[in-house]
């Protein structure tokens, strides 16, 4: 074993086995993280399974509208009969 400064290496019959540096590092700081949420956008999702020739084909679609929360079961889904 030999080691140089932070270093330290293990030689046997000339070749180095492994090597080992330490680095003097510190914990990391936990953050405060903002929890505030943007609520004003509306989504629309569509949901697709391949078929039986290996194209997308739309299962179900549905959007989720910027609402207040009292009402936030106005979300909308749809399952359309695509065949």
């Amino acid at each position: 074993m030999r080691t140089i400064g932070n270093t330290t290496m293990k030689i046997v019959n000339k070749e180095i086995q492994f090597i080992d540096t330490k680095i003097n590092s510190k914990m990391i700081e936990p953050l405060k993280i903002d929890l505030t949420r943007y609520t004003k956008y509306g989504s629309f999702d569509i949901e697709t399974a391949l078929d039986t020739n290996n194209k997308y084909i739309p299962v179900s679609c549905g959007c989720c509208l910027p609402i207040p929360k009292a009402k936030q079961k106005a979300r909308l889904g749809y399952s359309p009969n695509w065949g």
